[in-house]
């Protein structure tokens, strides 16, 4: 019996000696507030409860282009930093939404260890292993674990002294940087015997048909080299290593070192992605008068706006924007206009399902009186600008409320009027339709 239970617990502790699953580049509202319009935050978080407080894994990274992709053509590395795991790149344009990877995190042991290269003259670094050295059939997989070397890289034996090396493949003098590197004797060899355009097709029982498994590459220098980026595609039943840019020609008889896992079903979110709303520049200046006479004269007014955004006919967002401007004494002089205005329009009429970022700010607040403070460097004598602190999909409205003259317009020339300048909006996430 106990010999029995033995076993069963050197079975499930092998079971659980390497975690593998996929993760795919999602962003919270956040992260989207501080990058530019077409680019993407240059740190992908892996926050998975198998990975999260483990600092004393070593993870191998493959990016896995799924269905639709998006193509991830540069490099990148792992690092873990306040309790998670982290895919960097050192490319300020980021990690595209929704760019797949296949993640394989190996406790840090005999055969999963950090590799950091010295200072060389030469375009490798050799890697100094009991595991590796004198063994030109060994298997392994490797991923960087710093960046700075940016190149393309790959593994290769080198017989005149009977260890492997880290290259790179444009064969450019080599940078000192960490590897990490899992040793796994289930790893075989592909190569690109047969070339189709910027990939090559693998014929391996342990990934054909394999639509959920995860799989990851390394580069394998033996005579051919491709400097270039590269991923995997599963695509009629077969697996693929390719090219992330899709007009360079895969290399024939380029070689790869491969290991693939089954893994079941994940959560497919390529329909979930940030988009940029176009900023209103345009002068909106509310005449309908509600209450009072046309001038605040000091007084105020509270400011009270509401903007929503809302999704018409499937392909387009508007900003809904309900503006108010009370006067704060009697006679209470009040105006009052609602805004609509298209802030959106979908690429390809590709149709929204939902917006998933909050889709109300409610900003209020009472202007200063004419003339007296600046808020914001467009306020003037008669004017007095008001830039609104960020909140949720606004990043800023600037509002004029008190003016030198009457303040409610009676005309369609706001210059000395109560009026809202222009706005200006963070990304907020939408669900397409499938």
């Amino acid at each position: 019996m106990k010999q029995i239970t033995l076993l069963f617990l050197f079975t499930c502790s092998f079971l659980q000696a390497q975690i593998s699953f996929k993760h795919i580049a999602t962003y919270n509202d956040n992260e989207f507030q501080n990058v530019r319009r077409g680019e993407f935050p240059v740190n992908c978080i892996i926050d998975n409860p198998l990975t999260n407080n483990n600092p004393d894994l070593i993870l191998i990274v493959t990016v896995d282009f799924g269905v639709i992709g998006p193509r991830f053509n540069d490099a990148y590395s792992v690092f873990f930093f306040d309790n998670k795991w982290i895919i960097n790149t050192p490319n300020p344009a980021g990690i595209p939404e929704n760019t797949k990877f296949n993640i394989l995190a190996v406790p840090r042991g005999t055969n999963a260890f950090v590799h950091t290269s010295r200072p060389t003259s030469s375009n490798n670094t050799t890697i100094d292993n009991p595991l590796l050295n004198g063994n030109p059939n060994a298997k392994f997989l490797i991923t960087k674990a710093s960046f700075r070397n940016t190149k393309e890289v790959g593994i290769a034996y080198a017989p005149t002294i009977n260890k492997w090396t880290i290259l790179n493949l444009d064969l450019s003098l080599f940078a000192v940087n960490s590897y990490n590197i899992v040793i796994d004797n289930t790893i075989f060899i592909a190569s690109a015997t047969t070339v189709s355009s910027n990939n090559f097709t693998i014929n391996n029982s342990t990934t054909n048909d394999g639509t959920n498994n995860l799989v990851f590459t390394t580069p394998l220098f033996q005579g051919v080299a491709n400097a270039n980026a590269t991923g995997v595609w599963f695509n009629a039943n077969r697996w693929k290593i390719f090219n992330q840019n899709a007009s360079i020609a895969m290399p024939v008889n380029a070689k790869y070192m491969v290991l693939s896992k089954g893994n079941p079903p994940f959560r497919n979110t390529d329909n979930e992605v940030h988009v940029f709303l176009n900023d209103i520049n345009e002068t909106l200046c509310p005449q309908t008068l509600t209450r009072g006479d046309r001038e605040f004269n000091g007084n105020g007014p509270r400011i009270q706006t509401a903007i929503t955004l809302e999704i018409r006919n499937t392909t387009e967002i508007w900003a809904i924007i309900n503006f108010t401007a009370t006067e704060t004494v009697s006679d209470f002089s009040t105006v009052s206009q609602r805004f609509e205005k298209r802030v959106f329009t979908t690429p390809n009429n590709r149709r929204i399902a939902q917006i998933l970022s909050p889709i109300t700010t409610n900003i209020n607040f009472i202007s200063p009186s004419a003339g007296t403070q600046f808020i914001g460097a467009t306020g003037t004598s008669n004017n007095t600008v008001t830039n609104t602190e960020p909140m949720n999909f606004i990043k800023r409205m600037a509002i004029v409320g008190d003016t030198g003259g009457d303040d409610i317009s009676t005309d369609n020339d706001c210059t000395d009027d109560t009026r809202i300048e222009n706005i200006s909006f963070f990304p907020i996430k939408v669900q397409f339709q499938n």
